[in-house]
Order: C-alpha cells, then structure tokens, then sequence
C-alpha cells in the first residue's frame, strides 16, 4: 500500500514539474493553474493523510550504502550540476544586467552599493526612466554583497546556494539505508531534470532573476525540517526564508505548534527566541526603527508594480498558466485596483483558512502524525495556497514550491520517517 502512495507522490511531483515548464498553459490559461494548484495541494496532502503509522522495516543489504555506490552518485551530481551550470552560463551571456531588461538584480546591485558605503539601502532608486522604492528584504540582498567583492556575476552566487542546498539534500539521501539504490537515483535526477528543464524552457527568467537562490532556501529548509531535530538549526533554517520573503509567512505559526506539540513548551520557547532575535537583528533594528514606514512603503511600491503590471493588455505574467490572478483580471468587475484588492483578500483568506485546517488536523492526529512529515507537508501545503493567489505569477516563483516537491520525495522514499517516533 505504502509503494502505491510513493508512486502517486512521484506521479503528482512529476506532473508538477510538466505543468511549471514544457506543459505550462497545455490546458489553456484558465484550466492550467487550477490543475497545478491541484497537484501542489495533492502532494502537501498524501503525506499527511497516509503516511501515518508505517513502522521501520528492517534494513536490507542492499540497501546499505558500498562505496562504488556513493562514488557514483556523487559522479552523477557533479555531472547535473556540470550541464546545469554551462546552460545558465549561455543563457547568462545571452541576458546582460541591465535595466532596460529587468530591474531585479539592479535593484539588488543598488541595495549592495549603498550597505557597503554603510547607506542607509531602503530608500528610493532612482533608475533612467522610473523611480522605485525596493522592497527585498535582508537575506534577498545581503548575500550579494560577497559576489560584489570577488567580483563575479550575482546569478552564479544564486545558482552556488543554489547547489549547496543540493548538496545537502543528496548528501541525506546517498546515505539513508532505509532507500532503494533505484529510488536513490530517481530521487538525486528528478531535481536536475525539473531544474535544467525549467532553464531551458524559460530562459529569461533565469537570465534577469536571482530566485535560484530562493530555491535553494526552501530546498535547505525542508531537508533540515526533515532530518534535524536540533530546534536552534531548525529555526535557523526557518529565518533564512522568513527574512528573504514572506511567501510562507503563514506557515511559521504552524511551525510553531507543531514544535509545541510534538516537542513541549522547552522548545516552543527556545524556537521563538531564536526567530525573535534574528528578526529583530537581521531586520527590525538596522531598518525597520530608522525608518518605522519601512515595511509599508515596500507594500506600496510593490502594489503599483503589480498595478502596472494588471494594466499591460494583455499581460504575458498574467496569463502563463501559472497563477489565479487571471481570473479575477478577466471575470472580476472594476477597476484593477479593486481587483487586486479583492485578490489580496482571497490569498489571505485561504492561506488563514488552510493554517487553522492544518492546525486542527495536527491537534487532531498528534498521536499519529510524524512530526518531520508534518512540517514538510504542511509547507507545501501553504506554499501552494500563496503561489496559486500571488498577485503577479512571475514564472520564476514556482521553481520554490517545486524544489519543496523533491524533498518530500525524499521523506516519502525515505522508511524511517513513517513511524510512531516523533523525535
């Protein structure tokens, strides 16, 4: 019964990848999304709906890692990683930094300027045609300035976090013992596959973005969520997404309870202190109590891009199979300025209801539930809510929810998680 599961999660993982690159829009603008929003729910849900009280198997020999086995996947990823890397650098030379292209990474550029001349970053820019206040939080720029040092293009500072983040996660799967060789080798190819084929497929984005990055941010946290139990590792993990965007802003109250729950009050509080500090070190004192409208001037300027971006007609971002926002466009009666309120609405809405539905449901089953499946899954669960209501569905945001697919893959591969064993 548990194989069935694991092939339905592979099934769902690969279909995701299909729908966010070669297949995007293959069901039309309107249907496309709603089936993608589908699936990412769908592989959030299996896990937690019937991966429960599997008991460990023992360990077969087969399965215990040789040498010659970890030789060659190890091979293997230094060669996903070769092609990977010799496509961006194509596309990267295809893409200058400019402007006129995308202000992404000369935003960042000016955010990196001014932290090292000790300005002051969020104030506005002034670029030749528009002006614009940025709106990145600290660990979406603060990286780069390690790039600006050494002096090298920031998308390969991206696209290393990137690989470490990988790395990591190979690492956990090349020496699981409770993995099949051939669940082992789906497993480390599958990531490379969706991420060369996403290259490939969307060139631009990859050329103008840094979201690599952000990929590998939430591929680190899930991987810690999966396999560390130490609780200051785990917050940290926490910290680096929370402080890079808010896209799962929802989910840390679930964090939270679920720490509470399976681990006791000791934790709940040295967790939060963690996140409280790194919020107010990273984030709140250098910035936020300069300038106190810091946060609602970045929502502000970020409303008017979106604004602006509604307003194109037609708009490429908004009909890409990606998101629901084309439905309100396209349906909703008034302005684009109600329209993207209502819209803003509705992704709250959800996102509240699906936090208090996970909430319930992980009171509910405390005694059944794994607490590393319940993280993962729950995450992918928001992340799908908030990727499916994004007011702009820039095509370069789902490879997040999509690096999250491959590390519930791997708790799914990996026996030993489905168990009575909370710790």
């Amino acid at each position: 019964m548990k194989d069935k599961f694991k092939l339905l999660l592979l099934l769902f993982a690969v279909s995701e990848v299909l729908l966010i690159t070669k297949y995007r829009s293959y069901f039309g603008e309107f249907l496309s999304p709603v089936i993608l929003f589908f699936l990412s729910l769908s592989i959030g849900i299996v896990p937690l709906v019937f991966y429960k009280k599997f008991e460990t198997k023992k360990i077969s020999n087969e399965n215990k890692n040789k040498p010659y086995q970890f030789l060659f996947f190890a091979l293997l990823a230094g060669f996903g990683f070769f092609k990977t890397n010799t496509l961006c650098r194509e596309i990267f030379n295809n893409y200058p930094i400019t402007v006129q292209i995308s202000d992404i990474i000369p935003q960042i550029q000016k955010f990196v300027e001014r932290a090292e001349h000790l300005w002051y970053p969020y104030k506005t820019i002034s670029f030749p045609t528009y002006n614009l206040f940025p709106t990145y939080l600290p660990l979406h720029w603060a990286p780069f300035i390690i790039a600006d040092k050494l002096h090298f293009d920031y998308r390969y500072l991206a696209n290393g976090i990137l690989y470490l983040s990988l790395i990591f996660l190979f690492y956990q799967i090349i020496k699981s013992h409770t993995i099949a060789f051939i669940e082992k080798l789906i497993l480390i190819v599958l990531p490379f596959v969706g991420i060369y084929a996403f290259i490939n497929f969307d060139n631009i984005s990859v050329g103008v973005s840094v979201e690599q990055m952000i990929m590998g941010y939430y591929i680190f946290l899930s991987t810690v969520l999966v396999t560390q139990k130490n609780i200051y590792f785990r917050s940290g993990a926490v910290l680096l997404c929370l402080l890079s965007r808010f896209s799962f802003l929802f989910w840390v109250p679930l964090f939270l309870y679920s720490v509470f729950i399976f681990e006791g009050k000791k934790q709940l509080t040295k967790a939060i202190l963690f996140l409280t500090c790194g919020v107010l070190l990273l984030y709140i004192i250098p910035f936020v109590l300069k300038d106190p409208s810091v946060f609602l001037k970045s929502q502000a300027s970020y409303m008017a891009g979106t604004l602006g971006e509604w307003d194109r007609n037609p708009s490429p971002h908004l009909h890409n199979g990606l998101g629901l926002s084309n439905y309100f466009l396209s349906f909703l009666s008034g302005t684009n300025t109600h329209k993207i309120h209502v819209l803003q609405i509705m992704l709250i809405s959800f996102s509240i209801l699906a936090m208090l539905c996970l909430g319930f449901f992980l009171n509910k089953n405390k005694e059944k539930l794994d607490r590393r499946i319940f993280n993962v899954g729950s995450l992918k669960i928001m992340l799908a809510v908030f990727y499916a209501f994004v007011q702009i569905p820039y095509s370069y945001l789902y490879l997040v929810p999509m690096g999250v697919s491959f590390v519930i893959l791997f708790a799914a591969f990996n026996k030993k998680n489905f168990n009575t064993n909370n710790s």
